[in-house]
């Protein structure tokens, strides 16, 4: 068990952002394949969502057990000066507003130093 957490602590970076001029809390998780956001917080900022061309299944964020993924939605997020768009799919997650996973990181060629952050 200690070396699994070992390994999450290193994977894991927290942090908050702006979303529609809100302070929202995001991790970006370099072990999730998924980008994800969190529905309460689609639905509190009345952001708009479309269906999502494949639908899946997630180990819910919470204690929900199993979530279907039937929405995607476009997030425009800041993190200081740092502006970028991302697409997630929205799940029930009290884990966090929004969660990047290893797909942004590559894309982005983002590096977070997580020791030295």
């Amino acid at each position: 068990m200690e070396k699994a957490e070992q390994k999450q602590r290193h994977a894991l970076f927290q942090t908050k952002c702006v979303i529609k001029e809100r302070s929202c809390c995001m991790i970006i998780d370099g072990d999730s394949c998924n980008n994800l956001a969190s529905s309460d917080m689609v639905e509190k900022l009345a952001l708009s969502t479309k269906p999502h061309p494949h639908l899946y299944h997630i180990q819910s964020l919470n204690n929900s057990g199993k979530a279907k993924v039937t929405r995607l939605v476009r997030i425009s997020f800041a993190i200081g000066s740092y502006h970028d768009v991302v697409e997630c799919d929205v799940v029930p997650m009290q884990a966090c507003h929004i969660l990047l996973g290893r797909s942004w990181q590559f894309d982005m060629d983002c590096v977070h130093h997580a020791r030295s952050n």
